[in-house]
Parts: structure tokens; sequence; C-alpha cells
């Protein structure tokens, strides 16, 4: 059984999926979502007037940075494997708490 948490939310809380599945239908279920994330990284790239080849590292942060086709993917845009340098998780946390020390204009 596996969970995907929080796939959305109404009047009465938080929603999950609860279902058994294997790893081909959870990588049917996320190809579309990793797919779109294919054109704002290449937009970013173009308004920033960077080249892929330019970029030395590339820190993938979030649980799913852990799935294969994640990093298959960050390698099909900028020609290089995430780093490893980074747990993605900690890098999670890390914004996180960033986050909640950034002062915010009223």
């Amino acid at each position: 059984m596996r969970t995907l948490p929080f796939i959305t939310a109404d009047a009465s809380g938080a929603k999950h999926i609860n279902m058994k599945f294997m790893r081909p239908q959870l990588k049917s279920l996320v190809g579309p979502l990793i797919q779109r994330t294919v054109d704002p990284c290449k937009k970013a790239l173009s308004d920033t007037g960077v080249k892929a080849r330019e970029i030395d590292d590339v820190i993938s942060v979030g649980g799913m940075t852990h799935m294969p086709r994640v990093a298959d993917t960050v390698k099909s845009i900028f020609g290089r494997d995430p780093s490893k340098g980074v747990s993605s998780d900690e890098g999670s946390l890390t914004r996180a708490g960033w986050s909640t020390q950034i002062p915010r204009r009223p």
C-alpha cells in the first residue's frame, strides 16, 4: 500500500490517495508532472541568458527528486546529473527554515 499525501483538500480537510500500485503505475502518474517542469527550466535559462552547460551544479530539493526519472530529466535539460552533495530532504528543511527567518513586508 502506498500513500500519496495531500493530493487535495476540501472543507473536511486534506485528501490522500491510499492504494496499491507498482512502479510502472507510479511512473505513469508522475510522468506528466515531471514533464511539466521542463519548459519552466528552459525558460529560466533563456530569461537569464545562461546556457545549460554554464550551470556548475543542479541541486534538486524535495522528495520526488529521489526518483530516477527526475534525475534523468535534469540530465536531459542540463547535460549533467543532479548534485549528490546536498540531501534533497535536508535542502527542503533548510529552505523552510530560511523562509521563517525572512522578514515580511507589511
